[in-house]
C-alpha cells in the first residue's frame, strides 16, 4: 500500500483501486466507484470528484484554511521579531552613547571630516576581512584566526559602524531641528538615530550605504587609536551640521 502525492496533476483511483492515502497541491482527484483510501485525502487548491462507491477511510479535506492561518502567525512572528530587533538596536545605541561617547563622537568627526576616505574604507573592510578570513582557513593553523575574523571581527565592527551612523544621523537630526545635540552623551540622538535609520532601511540600498560610513570610521578611528597620538585625527566632539549622506 502507497501514498499518493500529486502536484500540478490529476490523480485517478479506478475501481478497484487502493492507496494508503493521498495528498494533493493544485490539481485534482477523481475516486471512481469501486477505488480505495483507506486513509485521509488532503488537498490544496485542488478538488476532489468522489463518485458513489468510492470509499475513504478517514476525511475528505482541504487545508486552504489551516495555510492562511500559518501565514497569519508567521506574518505576526516576523512582526515581532522585528519589534525585538528593533529593541536591541536601541539598547545597544544607548549603551554605545553612555559607556563611548567619547569614542562615538570622534567616529563622527571622522565621517564629518573625511566621509571619502571612510566611505572607501568601510567599502574596503566590507570585503577584505571576509577574504582575509577565508585565506587564513586556507592552512589549518589558520582556522582560528579566520574564524574569529570571520564570525567574531567583522559582524562586531558592523554592529558598531551601525550604530555609529545611527547616532550621527540622530545627532544631525537634532542640530538641524533643535539647534543644538543631545548633550555630552548623545542618549537622546541614539534614540533618534535608530529610528531615523531603521526608516532609512526600508529604502533599498540607503541603509546599508549610509552604514558604510560608520563602518569605515570605526575602523579608521580603531586604527588611528592602536597607532597612538602621532597617528590620531584631529577629531573633535563638538559638530557642526553634516549631512547624512
Amino acid at each position: 500500500m502507497y501514498t499518493i502525492i500529486v502536484l500540478d496533476g490529476t490523480v485517478t483511483l479506478r475501481s478497484g483501486a487502493r492507496a494508503e492515502s493521498i495528498v494533493v497541491l493544485r490539481g485534482k482527484v477523481t475516486l471512481d466507484a469501486g477505488s480505495t483510501v483507506l486513509r485521509d485525502v488532503a488537498t490544496l487548491e485542488a478538488t476532489v470528484d468522489r463518485a458513489e462507491g468510492a470509499t475513504v477511510g478517514g476525511v475528505v479535506r482541504g487545508h486552504e484554511a489551516d495555510v492562511v492561518g500559518l501565514g497569519g502567525l508567521f506574518g505576526w512572528a516576523a512582526v515581532m521579531l522585528s519589534v525585538g530587533f528593533f529593541l536591541a538596536t536601541l539598547l545597544g545605541a544607548l549603551l554605545l552613547a553612555g559607556l563611548g561617547a567619547r569614542q562615538v563622537r570622534s567616529a563622527i568627526a571622522v565621517i564629518r571630516t573625511e566621509p571619502a576616505k571612510v566611505f572607501f574604507v568601510g567599502l574596503l573592510g566590507l570585503v577584505a576581512i571576509p577574504l582575509a578570513a577565508i585565506l587564513a582557513m586556507a592552512t589549518v593553523i589558520g582556522i582560528p584566526t579566520g574564524v574569529a575574523l570571520l564570525l567574531g571581527v567583522w559582524p562586531f565592527l558592523g554592529l558598531l559602524g551601525y550604530l555609529v551612523t545611527a547616532v550621527w544621523i540622530g545627532e544631525w537630526l537634532l542640530l538641524r531641528t533643535r539647534g543644538r545635540t543631545g548633550g555630552a552623551r548623545p542618549y537622546l540622538g541614539a534614540a533618534v538615530g535608530v529610528v531615523a535609520l531603521q526608516l532609512l532601511t526600508l529604502v533599498p540600498i540607503v541603509g546599508p550605504l549610509l552604514t558604510l560610513f560608520g563602518f569605515g570610521a570605526v575602523v579608521v578611528a580603531g586604527w588611528r587609536v592602536i597607532r597612538g597620538p602621532a597617528g590620531r585625527a584631529s577629531a573633535l566632539p563638538a559638530m557642526t551640521a553634516p549631512m547624512p549622506a
